[in-house]
């Protein structure tokens, strides 16, 4: 699986594994490979910093060897804090695969051109009726 996916970071304190917990839920938890000396950091960031836990984080696929119940993957980059709109909105954009590209100013023009020719305003309290 070659493309990235949107996930929240876990540790397991007993085995002292990391885990990214994808957003999709078809795809199981991916094993996240760190150097041991990082790995112990990391985990210790987890279990201090509250707030890490509710970051959201691109993860890659990046092997899945036959003996492994998850893949292994490697932590792409750091998306933000759940609860940011602009994050939970970046989220479901990269999650569902859509570009975030504006829209030229032609294009914007014709939909003002447009909405000011053809769509009527109603005033909701004169469409209801006793």
């Amino acid at each position: 699986m070659e493309k990235s996916q949107v996930a929240t970071i876990e540790s397991e304190k007993n085995l002292k594994l990391i885990f990214a917990k994808p957003l999709d839920e078809n795809i199981p938890k991916i094993f996240i490979k760190i150097k041991k000396f990082r790995r112990m950091e990391f985990i210790k960031k987890l279990e201090v910093d509250e707030s890490f836990k509710n970051k959201y984080f691109m993860v890659k696929i990046v092997g899945w060897a036959l003996n492994f119940k998850c893949p292994k993957g490697i932590i792409v980059n750091e998306i933000g804090n759940s609860g940011d709109i602009d994050v939970e909105t970046e989220v479901l954009l990269k999650t569902y695969e859509v570009d975030d590209v504006p829209y030229p100013p032609e294009t914007l023009n014709e939909l003002k051109e447009y909405e000011s020719n053809y769509i009527i305003k109603f005033d909701i309290y004169n469409l209801i009726s006793f």
